[in-house]
């Protein structure tokens, strides 16, 4: 049998196509709104308990957002 590959073992790679730092910044508004997002950074946002219509999107960055129990559709 095949030893099992451990994920501490596997090379890491670095995230590709991340926003630039001149990228658009978003706000809990954009994402409660749902729908398409592009080339967009979201920062510091709580959507604890809250639901979400639809979050499609490419190009997407979040630092310190909370997706704690949020429903999205």
């Amino acid at each position: 049998m095949a030893e099992k590959t451990r994920k501490t073992d596997r090379p890491r790679e670095a995230p590709r196509n991340l926003p630039s730092t001149d990228a658009t910044r978003g706000t809990e508004a954009q994402l409660l709104e749902g729908g398409h997002l592009e080339d967009t950074i979201f920062s510091e946002i709580d959507l604890s308990t809250h639901k979400i219509s639809e979050l499609k999107g490419s190009n997407l960055l979040f630092e310190r957002v909370s997706f704690a129990n949020c429903e999205i559709a």
